[in-house]
């Protein structure tokens, strides 16, 4: 058995009171007595041998290990391209979306009602024989009011002119 020592069993003949002949039997004696029955060997425990790793196995390791460290650089660059080549291929959809909106207003351009509209709207011209009317901030969106001046309570005149611009900036970032 492999990893067995010399002293867990017995290398040569029989040895103990089993092989001993009994008392009084030699090569002369004529005991008819039964055979006695020999003592059943102790049974032997051989220790569990520790996990250790083969010659094989610490260069398959070591090969893993080289193929890691040759393809991380490689698999890095390979990522990178992929990145960078959806970000192109977005870029190129995006340019041309913007090719066919580009087409669609000159196909507008081509038309004579979009233009003759485009030159009312831009320029206020009118064709010969109508009249143009305009309204003055009638167009314009309500914007908000602007916020009444300061009370003359709010406003201490009895204070240098440096302080009274600080609080006159303080008081128009919290309004």
């Amino acid at each position: 058995m492999r990893g067995a020592r010399a002293t867990d069993r017995p290398t040569g003949g029989t040895t103990g009171p089993a092989s001993a002949p009994a008392a009084g039997a030699g090569p002369g004696s004529t005991a008819a007595g039964p055979p006695r029955a020999q003592a059943a060997p102790a049974a032997v425990v051989e220790p569990v041998p520790a996990r250790h790793f083969s010659g094989h196995s610490i260069a398959l390791l070591v090969v893993l290990f080289l193929a890691a460290v040759l393809l991380a650089p490689t698999l890095r660059v390979y990522l990178d391209q992929q990145a960078e080549l959806r970000a192109v291929q977005e870029d190129i959809a995006a340019q041309r979306q913007e090719q066919q909106e580009l087409r669609d207003e000159i196909a507008r351009w081509d038309d004579p009602a979009y233009i003759q509209q485009q030159a009312r709207d831009r320029f206020n011209l009118v064709m010969p024989g109508e009249k143009t009317y305009m309204v003055i901030g009638g167009d314009e969106e309500a914007e908000d009011p602007v916020p009444p001046p300061a009370s003359p309570s709010e406003v201490n005149p009895d204070m240098p002119w440096a302080d009274a611009l600080w609080d006159s900036v303080v008081r128009a970032g919290t309004d």
